[in-house]
């Protein structure tokens, strides 16, 4: 159809296998160090070639031309593309392995690096008291399992050229470092000092009974009732990450070529444009997009991160 539709499919299945992880051993071994600590971002456990990884999805292109006239010109392309990653088998009997940190986990049946903490159960707002999972559960994805963008142009007079460029990730997790610190560890936050800035079920989810201390403890596990304190439980802090951003607006000009002439070139473009003008997400940072440590692949924590700022442009373009 003269160009006017196309779509092009990838489909991946890739295996792994003999992952380079961090062996967890027992004190007795003599490490005591198995993720970051202070002068020692990796860890005292030695590496090891253990377990089975796998990677699919679907990636899907399509572009089409609604209206093409000599005057006006439109034209639409559509990115998706897919992921499922999953570990299959780790190996060698090991139950789990920490890849970076202690809330993430290398566990068979789990995305690789997935976010894992004591769920909350129950919250009682007569009682205060907070009910958790006995063990640390699955909490989340850290890789987006759908990505999505959606551009458009649309030229009007063979001069003026308008663009829209929208963007999505769906189906992972952020944990918002920066909430967690600042209303646990620093007590700084107007969220915490605020009684009514959060609901009172809100406030339970993230910091536990209100009444704890030596004898009560912040939250009790559902099995045992054993206590647990706000470092244990962060499920109220590991936040969908799903976002819908507006990427990028602009409108360019092409000047009459009797204008470049007088600029001694053969073409010139002035285009005025907006990057990062909207965003749509459930996350309670500042933007799901940051990563506080840029190194890390794994443990995506929004910790005292600029989040992109938003931009307006002015630029000429001229060929000679």
């Amino acid at each position: 159809m003269k160009d006017l539709i196309g779509v092009e499919l990838t489909f991946f299945n890739k295996t792994s296998k003999d992952l380079l992880l961090q062996q967890p051993l027992p004190p007795s071994s003599g490490y005591t160090q198995g993720g970051p600590a202070a002068g020692n971002p990796i860890g005292g456990f030695p590496f090891i070639n253990v377990g089975k990884l796998v990677n699919r999805g679907l990636e899907i292109s399509a572009h089409a031309v609604p209206v093409n006239r000599p005057n006006v010109l439109w034209d639409v392309r559509v990115g998706t593309n897919t992921l499922h990653n999953e570990v299959p088998d780790r190996g060698r009997g090991v139950d789990s392995i920490p890849p970076f940190g202690i809330l993430n986990r290398v566990q068979t049946g789990w995305q690789l690096g997935a976010w894992r903490t004591h769920k909350i159960v129950s919250v009682d707002t007569t009682t205060g008291v907070v009910v958790v999972t006995e063990h640390n559960v699955f909490a989340g994805n850290v890789l987006p399992a759908f990505e999505g963008n959606v551009s458009t142009n649309l030229t009007v007079m063979r001069n003026l050229r308008f663009y829209g460029l929208i963007d999505t990730k769906r189906g992972h997790k952020v944990r918002n470092f920066t909430d967690f610190f600042r209303e646990t560890q620093l007590v700084r936050s107007n969220n915490r000092l605020d009684t009514l800035q959060l609901s009172k079920v809100e406030r339970l989810r993230r910091y536990g009974n209100p009444n704890a201390g030596l004898s009560i403890p912040a939250f009790i596990t559902d099995s045992s009732a054993s206590g647990l304190t706000v470092n244990d439980v962060q499920d109220a802090y590991i936040q969908d990450a799903t976002f819908i951003r507006l990427r990028e607006l602009s409108v360019s000009y092409t000047l009459p070529q009797r204008w470049a002439r007088m600029l001694q070139a053969t073409t010139a473009t002035i285009t005025l444009a907006g990057q990062n003008l909207a965003l749509w997400t459930k996350f309670q940072g500042f933007d799901p997009e940051v990563v506080s440590n840029a190194l890390a692949l794994y443990n995506r924590d929004d910790f005292f991160t600029q989040p992109p700022v938003r931009r307006y442009v002015i630029r000429m373009n001229v060929t000679f």
